[in-house]
C-alpha cells in the first residue's frame, strides 16, 4: 500500500503544500524546459558551429601567445622590404617551439638597426634570414652600384627599397637623359664630404652590370640626379 500511485500523488501534493510551491509555478517551469528543448533542437546546428568556432579560437590563442612556448620577436606592423628596423617596429609573442621557423630571434638588440630584406606582415616571426646580408643584397644577375649625387640632391626623400629613375649626361653626347629607370635603392650610407669638400652623397642601388658601367661613365662627366617613381 505504501508504494501505490495514489499515495505517491498524495505525498507529492503534501510536499508541494509544505514548500509553498503552486501548481501554476510547476507548469511554468515545465513550459520553460519544453521551450528550451525545442530551441535546442531547432538551433542545434548553430550551437554546434558556435562550439566549433570557440574551439578554433582557443587553439589560435594557444598558438599565438597563451600557454607554454618560446618568446620570439614579431613584426609590430606590416613592414615593406628595405625597412630599417627600430624598437617600435618590433613586438614579442609566445609560440610553441614546434611551430617556430629556423633562426627565430628573441632579443630586440639582434634586430634593431637591421634592414629587412623583404616584406614582413604584422605578427610575422623575425628571423636571422629576414635581414639584408651580402647574400641577399642584390638579386641574381644584378650588382650593387654606388652612385654619387650632388649635395643638393634630396636624399632625405629616399629609403631602402624605393624605386628611382636616374638622369645624367649621355657619355656619347654629353646631353642629359634618363640613364636608368625603376632602379631599386639598397642602402643610404651616411653622407661624407669627399677630399675636395664637394659634399657628394653616395647611394647604393641595384642595377645590371651594363647599367652600372653606364652610370659609372656618366658620373665621371657630371653629377647625377634622380626622380622618385
Amino acid at each position: 500500500m505504501e508504494n501505490s500511485p495514489a499515495l505517491g500523488i498524495v505525498g507529492l501534493r503534501l510536499w508541494i503544500t509544505r514548500h509553498s510551491i503552486r501548481a501554476a509555478d510547476i507548469l511554468r517551469v515545465v513550459k520553460i524546459i519544453n521551450a528550451l528543448r525545442q530551441a535546442f533542437r531547432r538551433h542545434r546546428r548553430i550551437l554546434a558551429a558556435a562550439a566549433a568556432a570557440l574551439a578554433v579560437l582557443a587553439a589560435l590563442s594557444a598558438v599565438r601567445g597563451e600557454g607554454e612556448g618560446q618568446v620570439v620577436l614579431v613584426a609590430a606592423r606590416s613592414l615593406p622590404g628595405g625597412t630599417v628596423l627600430t624598437d617600435a617596429d618590433l613586438a614579442t609573442a609566445v609560440f610553441p617551439e614546434a611551430l617556430l621557423p629556423e633562426g627565430s630571434l628573441a632579443d630586440p638588440a639582434q634586430a634593431s638597426g637591421q634592414t629587412v630584406a623583404g616584406p614582413l606582415s604584422k605578427g610575422a616571426v623575425v628571423t636571422s634570414g629576414s635581414f639584408l646580408t651580402s647574400a641577399t643584397l642584390v638579386a641574381e644577375g644584378m650588382v650593387a652600384a654606388p652612385l654619387s649625387f650632388g649635395e643638393s640632391a634630396p636624399l632625405e626623400l629616399l629609403s631602402p627599397g624605393a624605386k628611382i629613375d636616374i638622369f645624367g649626361p649621355d657619355p656619347a653626347t654629353g646631353k642629359s637623359k634618363a640613364l636608368a629607370s625603376g632602379v631599386r635603392v639598397i642602402a643610404l650610407p651616411e653622407a661624407k664630404a669627399d677630399v675636395l669638400g664637394s659634399g657628394a652623397q653616395t647611394v647604393l642601388v641595384e642595377v645590371t652590370p651594363s647599367v652600372a658601367a653606364t652610370l659609372a661613365s656618366a658620373t665621371g662627366i657630371s653629377s647625377l640626379t634622380f626622380a622618385l617613381r
